[in-house]
């Protein structure tokens, strides 16, 4: 006795719809958004599905994911509704997508409901919500493939979505939400915070950085991060902004801000280490420096679990940002001052150091005495 074509494929999809049920969370949490910066339309919201994708402008992965997520919104927006949601201010990420010829549907959770409710503690994470509100599906964009979202779609694809899955909330206005530093004639405004990314952009002359005392200490002085300790019990971080008339008067500028409005002193001292010394023997193998253009000046970076990738950085940039994200300490015994961009294997010394030969380096291992600073409040 055969079985029909028909009767597996129901089998199929009653099994998946218990699976799903069992599997993932049964509360119909709603969405938060505080401010949309591309707002989906009325008949959307009915669709039976919706995919969000938790992000920020400065996730290396998260940008990476996007073409993938596009390539789902292509074959199945007619049934699914995609949102991407960020907790970053909305100017900073219209700039983004602006920049970036990105059409994209999404909004701002300044709140903090979303990120707390859904559990979210890495970047990108995505949701795939039923049309109640539940939970069918959680993980990272590229975890969602199309077989797996076309068995989703054809569970759901007769049911109407309720509107209310997703919640607009007016987030608290504070005016004063920023202070005011003042050096000289420059009017620095700052916010204290806790969890601020590491990153800087420079806009004709308004400066921007945000991210921990480490990070600011080792921008201004052009040092690895590892050669930066703390002995601040809570290492606040910061997000200020302010005119200059260029980058060295800017990093007075936050130099002076560490030290008058953090209140840090410095103490330097001097502690052996093991360390690769870098001698340039070519550079044939480096990319020019059209590679990437991230538009936020030279020395930027995005970073992932395994590599970062720098735009228009100077060996010694380049290889200082890698020592502070590895393990090993590399130090670049040269002087060229050219720029490039590059793309550097972080996670595993085996394969940094085998990446760093065939750029073309000659590696020496060494025992060396290396200055260390030591922040305090």
């Amino acid at each position: 006795m055969s079985i029909s074509p028909i009767f597996k494929q129901v089998v199929v999809l009653l099994l998946f719809n218990f699976i799903i049920f069992f599997s993932y969370s049964q509360n119909n949490d709603k969405i938060y958004v505080s401010e949309w910066v591309n707002r989906p339309k009325e008949q959307d919201f009915l669709k039976p599905l919706i995919y969000v994708d938790f992000w920020a402008t400065w996730c290396a992965p998260c940008i990476r994911s996007m073409p993938h997520t596009a390539s789902l919104q292509n074959e199945f927006g007619q049934n699914v509704l995609f949102i991407y949601i960020s907790n970053e201010p909305s100017g900073k990420i219209e700039k983004f997508m602006k920049k970036r010829n990105l059409h994209f549907f999404s909004g701002v959770d300044s709140t903090g409901h979303n990120i707390e409710t859904f559990e979210v503690t890495t970047l990108p994470h995505s949701i795939l919500i039923d049309n109640e509100g539940r939970v069918v599906w959680e993980g990272k964009p590229y975890e969602m493939n199309k077989k797996l979202l076309k068995n989703f779609v054809n569970l759901y694809k007769y049911e109407e979505g309720n509107v209310s899955r997703i919640k607009e909330v007016k987030a608290e206005k504070n005016e004063n939400v920023w202070d005011i530093y003042i050096y000289k004639d420059s009017k620095i405004k700052y916010i204290v915070g806790e969890d601020f990314p590491n990153e800087f952009s420079n806009n004709n002359n308004e400066y921007f950085i945000s991210g921990s005392l480490k990070y600011f200490f080792s921008f201004i002085n052009n040092i690895p991060s590892y050669q930066i300790k703390s002995n601040i019990e809570i290492d606040k971080n910061y997000m200020l902004s302010c005119k200059a008339e260029n980058l060295k008067d800017f990093k007075k500028i936050l130099n002076s801000f560490i030290q008058e409005v953090c209140g840090v002193s410095v103490l330097k001292t001097k502690i052996k280490k093991k360390v690769f010394l870098l001698n340039q023997v070519s550079t044939e193998n480096y990319f020019n420096i059209n590679m990437y253009d991230f538009e936020k000046g030279n020395n930027t970076v995005l970073i992932d679990d395994m590599s970062v990738m720098i735009d228009n950085a100077t060996v010694q940039e380049a290889i200082s940002k890698l020592s502070s994200l590895s393990d090993q300490i590399f130090i670049f015994n040269g002087n060229d001052k050219n720029r490039y961009d590059w793309n550097l294997h972080y996670k595993h010394a085996t394969s940094t150091i085998e990446q760093l030969k065939e750029l073309g380096f000659d590696i020496l291992e060494k025992e060396k005495e290396i200055d260390f600073y030591i922040l305090s409040d």
